[in-house]
Order: structure tokens, then sequence, then C-alpha cells
């Protein structure tokens, strides 16, 4: 049971359901936007539901912020307390859910919509380095703003802070909402990532095909059927005898090197947060 958990740990599974929430929602978001919604209404819907949570957070603040948490009796006990039996621990952990969500649906998209702003201008390369630019000074800006603030913060603080957040944040969402009729939108189509599956199962299938055959030739000693060294991936297109064409074949094996780099990065951020 994780109520009984330490509360240490307690706080540790939060961290950890919020922060995959977030990474495997871009993931989800990706397979929406590309092939159904678009980009540019997956991320509005992004937006609400990310105002959703700060919203909740700044409604709720006074009756739940403490440097530590507190039980519905309102008094501390932090060494004992399990962060999922305190006062709206239920509704925390949904809006924290939510708004993961949220930052998923925008992080996944964003940046990518904005290069297909500037996909006909040429531009596209510059938009990326102003998009860095800005990230990095708007995480420049916050790490700068969290690090002043007072070690002993009371809820007037916790208030100011999200209060703070959650006017940004609606104000982002209106600027991106009222210029959503100018944008230069992208027609949803066919996602790489849902052609995954049925490449690699169409390859299995064409190399198990090809086996058969050259056993069957063998046992029959025709001949030997001269050999190509291909990529087992590559069984999938239709030169090979598959069924997909050597475009989505090819994007697919760069997609599989991109998921090596995402694998590598596990390790990675796990020793990065022990540290």
């Amino acid at each position: 049971m994780v109520k009984d958990l330490p509360y240490k740990y307690s706080f540790l599974l939060i961290s950890i359901l919020t922060a995959g929430t977030s990474y495997v929602s871009t993931l989800l978001f990706a397979i929406i936007s590309d092939p159904k919604l678009g980009r540019g209404l997956t991320i509005s819907i992004g937006f609400f539901l990310y105002l959703f949570g700060y919203i909740f957070f700044t409604i709720t603040v006074y009756d739940y912020t403490s440097p530590r948490p507190i039980n519905d009796t309102n008094t501390i006990n932090s060494n004992s307390a399990s962060p999922f039996d305190q006062k709206y621990a239920p509704q925390i952990l949904s809006a924290l859910i939510i708004t993961a969500l949220g930052a998923g649906a925008v992080q996944t998209n964003i940046a990518v919509f904005g290069a297909e702003q500037t996909r006909e201008l040429g531009i596209t390369s510059r938009f990326f380095d102003k998009y860095m630019i800005a990230v990095n000074i708007g995480a420049m800006i916050a790490k700068l703003v969290s690090s002043l603030t007072p070690e002993s913060i009371n809820s007037i603080s916790y208030f100011t802070a999200y209060l703070v957040s959650a006017s940004i944040l609606t104000g982002s969402t209106l600027l991106f909402v009222i210029g959503l009729q100018y944008y230069t939108h992208v027609k949803p189509y066919d996602t790489i990532i849902m052609k995954c599956v049925p490449v690699v199962v169409d390859a299995f299938r064409s190399w198990r095909d090809r086996r058969k055959h050259q056993r069957s030739v063998d046992s029959l000693n025709v001949g030997q059927i001269e050999q190509t060294s291909i990529g087992f991936l590559d069984y999938a297109k239709t030169i090979n005898h598959g069924r997909f064409h050597e475009g989505i074949v090819d994007d697919v094996k760069s997609l599989r090197n991109a998921f090596v780099v995402f694998i590598l990065l596990i390790p990675y951020w796990l020793v990065f947060d022990q540290v």
C-alpha cells in the first residue's frame, strides 16, 4: 500500500508519478495530434489542462500550504503522516496528473508547431534558435525567483507564487487561442509512431517467408539463392516483398535510432536525480 510508505519515499513516488505522466503524455499527444486533432487544437487542449491545474492549486493554497504537509486537524506530523492521508490529497494528486498531461501536450507540439509557421519562409533553424533562447531565459528567471524565495515560506508566499504562475499561464493561453485562426495549420497525417509495430511485424513476416523459401530450395538442391545483406526492417520494404514504401521504413529506422537515445536517457536522469 502506498500509504504505508515512509514519508520521504511517498514524496519521491509522487514526483516520479508526475514526471512519468508528463513524459508518457508527450508520446500520447504526439500520436493524437498528428493523425487526429492537429497541433493547434492539441496545444490548446494542453494549455487548458495546464491552466486548470494551476488555478486549482491557487484556489486551495490557503487550506493546504506549509513547508510540510498538514493533516485534517492542521497539525504538522511530517515524521509519521503520509502525504496520501493529508487534506485534499486525492484532489491535489488528480490536479498534478492533469497538469502533467497538459504539460506533455504543450511540450510535445509547441516547438514543431512553431517551426511549421516558418517552414515556407525557410527560416526554421532561426526559429529553433529563438525558441531555445526563450525557453532557457524563462527557466533562468524561474530558478532565480525560486532561489530568492525565503526559506520560511508561508501561505501568503505560496498563494502569491501560484497566483503569478497562473496569471502568466492564463496570458499565454489567451494569446495562443486568440491567434489560433491566424496560424498556419498543417492537415493531420498518419504519424510514424503508429507505423512502427506494423512495419516490424511485416518485416518479420517477410524475413520468415524468405527463410522458408531458402530452406525449401536448399532441400531440393536447386542451388543457392544469392544472399543480400540487408537490415531486419528492410524486409518490410516493397522491393523485398514487404508491404511498406521505402520512405516509411526509413522513417521507422530513424525513429529506432531516436528510441535508443531516449532509452539511454533513463539511466542518465536516474543518476542525475540522485545527485
